[in-house]
């Protein structure tokens, strides 16, 4: 039987992340966890091509002593989101020695 989409990129990213899976079975919870941190993965057949666009320019701006971040508004929202690329947070903030 072939994994499913949504578990495979939960296993993905967790290994990413240095990050336990959780398994919840129907219960509520983050799909992810560590020490620091609480993720929630939501896979998708594909991102906006604007967001996509918008995050590369800010990593076109970065350097190894700076990272690129995406930031979102919204005029109905008081809420604004940070969107970076995994393999940008990963660098900055996960230890390099990923445990098996």
């Amino acid at each position: 039987m072939t994994e499913k989409r949504w578990k495979y990129e939960q296993r993905r990213i967790a290994r990413a992340l240095n990050c336990t899976r959780i398994k919840n079975l129907g219960e509520p919870g983050p799909d992810l966890e560590s020490e620091f941190l609480k993720v929630e993965v939501r896979a998708h057949d594909n991102l906006p091509q604007w967001l996509l666009a918008s995050l590369g320019k800010a990593r076109g701006f970065a350097s190894p002593h700076h990272l690129g971040l995406l930031v979102l508004t919204s005029r109905s929202d008081i809420q604004t989101l940070v969107v970076m690329d995994l393999r940008d947070y990963r660098d900055w903030y996960v230890e390099k020695e990923i445990k098996p």
